[in-house]
């Protein structure tokens, strides 16, 4: 059996849709843009761009029903409402694009929040208990440039600025591929990335501090 391709209980071959996915792009050499795309096909068809060379796939969600056309189309609205006037026109026509200036990191929350609202059974969550949105994430020390958090300084002469090569591949675009929810931080302590405090748990017994 292929694995895009499940078997349906009216004995109909349906499409699993594991190539759908609403994605933010970014650019290894601008902390505050953005771009809000979709695919059918996969995203290593959509992780390079000619005009630019340090764009990458910087988050992605696998759309696993509905219509991703649909999806990317409400959500491009619902951003231009939530970020006004930082939705980029091309500069060529006027005509609008699907570019913004916003930090990738703001956006993950700001798509996150639209997906959870109206489209919550399109995505798939890292546990049965509604835990966290699954989704691909770049490798963290990218991710975490871009996080204010982490305070990574931006140089400002742009050639100054380490490009790695990411080496991405089809199979490595994987919806909760190394998402990390908290940090180590010794000694029973540890960093909950979801509600951005230092929280504590006992390394015998396994129970937290409220």
């Amino acid at each position: 059996m292929r694995e895009d391709w499940r078997y349906d209980e009216s004995g109909e071959w349906l499409h699993a849709k594991i190539n759908d996915w609403i994605y933010i792009g970014a650019d290894i050499f601008q902390k505050d843009f953005s771009k809000i795309g979709k695919t059918t096909v996969g995203l290593n068809i959509r992780h390079t761009s000619s005009q630019s060379p340090g764009y990458f796939i910087y988050a992605a969600y696998n759309i696993k029903s509905g219509n991703v056309h649909a999806i990317e189309s409400e959500l491009l609205r619902y951003l231009e409402f939530m970020l006004p006037g930082q939705r980029l026109p091309h500069f060529s026509t006027g005509s609008i694009s699907e570019c913004f200036w916003a930090n990738p990191n703001y956006m993950v929350g700001l798509v996150e929040n639209f997906i959870e609202q109206n489209y919550g059974s399109s995505v798939t969550y890292e546990n049965a208990q509604g835990g966290a949105m699954s989704r691909y994430q770049c490798p963290g020390n990218i991710y975490n440039r871009y996080d204010p958090r982490f305070n990574y300084i931006w140089p400002v002469n742009r050639s100054s600025i380490e490009v790695p090569n990411l080496s991405m591949s089809a199979s490595q675009y994987v919806t909760g591929n190394q998402v990390e929810y908290e940090i180590d931080l010794g000694d029973g302590y540890y960093f909950d990335h979801d509600t951005c405090t230092q929280r504590y748990r006992d390394p015998y017994s396994g129970l937290e501090d409220d």
